[in-house]
């Protein structure tokens, strides 16, 4: 991937000035951190990030609850298999959802019998969860609410890591409001991924403007940063690819790498070069 030189940048997470760019993207200049491997976009103010994922969000809350769940029970088997990785470290039995969105992860794990709650940054979405499945949902960013300290079992965030633009005060809070022995799950995506090399300024995760997406990780980034802050990972895992963006959707190059997605699985799996990350780590 080549590497131009140009104005520096400071690491959102180490706050170490880096002169690697990386990407140009919807008006938006991202830069590789060569100390812990994040990759983020160059905004001049962190507030832009957030701004933008509430304008992101703030619609999907106002849609109507007709199919809500039936999208949760398409995603039980999945949901249900994350909570089985989660069960050793149920003690309290509290868990928590950072970025809940349509509340299904949730509704789920409060069926096999968890404490739950959430936080949702969109107020039309906390209430859609509140009204259709009775779970409390916190609004606002996890730094401003102040939680208890070492109140949760479990801490999850699925997709949601991409959208912040200050990852070391948040995982700082997440490590705060863990009990002792209590477990981080997380998903994220992978800019060190097969489909990220190939699809360079066209990888779709990029798409700063439509999907708030600000800072990205890899396997180095994680274990860079986790055990920094304290935690020990219990496992890294990455899986998929997505080749298929350049092209036009329903083209011959499109259906044909659609096909070497699925081919190329099992090597991007067994060099961690998958699309998107999967981080379960222990508080210490």
């Amino acid at each position: 991937m080549k590497v131009e030189q140009e104005r520096s940048a400071i690491c959102p997470f180490c706050e170490k000035e880096t002169q690697e760019k990386w990407w140009e993207k919807d008006g938006k200049s991202f830069y590789l951190c060569s100390s812990c491997d994040l990759l983020f976009a160059k905004l001049l103010d962190p507030k832009e990030a957030l701004s933008q994922n509430q304008e992101v969000f703030e619609p999907v809350g106002k849609q109507v609850l007709e199919g809500l769940e039936a999208h949760r029970q398409g995603k039980k088997k999945k949901h249900r298999k994350i909570l089985s990785y989660l069960e050793p470290y149920r003690s309290t039995g509290r868990l928590l959802d950072v970025g809940c969105g349509q509340g299904g992860f949730l509704q789920t794990a409060k069926e096999m019998g968890w404490t739950v709650e959430g936080v949702e940054l969109a107020p039309p979405l906390a209430e859609l969860v509140e009204k259709y499945y009775g779970i409390p949902v916190h609004v606002g960013t996890l730094e401003e609410l102040r939680l208890p300290s070492g109140y949760y079992d479990v801490v999850f965030f699925n997709e949601l890591l991409e959208h912040i633009y200050t990852p070391r005060s948040f995982l700082e809070e997440v490590l705060r409001i863990l009990r002792k022995g209590g477990a981080v799950f997380l998903r994220t995506r992978n800019h060190r991924s097969f489909s990220a090399w190939f699809c360079q300024e066209d990888w779709r995760e990029l798409a700063f403007l439509e999907k708030g997406h600000v800072c990205f990780y890899s396997p180095r980034t994680v274990r860079r940063i986790f055990s920094t802050l304290g935690f020990h990972i219990r496992h890294i895992r990455t899986w998929g690819v997505s080749i298929h963006a350049p092209y036009p959707k329903g083209s011959c190059k499109y259906h044909l790498a659609k096909l070497a997605n699925k081919l190329l699985e099992p090597g991007v799996r067994l060099f961690q070069k998958g699309h998107r990350i999967e981080v379960l780590a222990e508080k210490v």
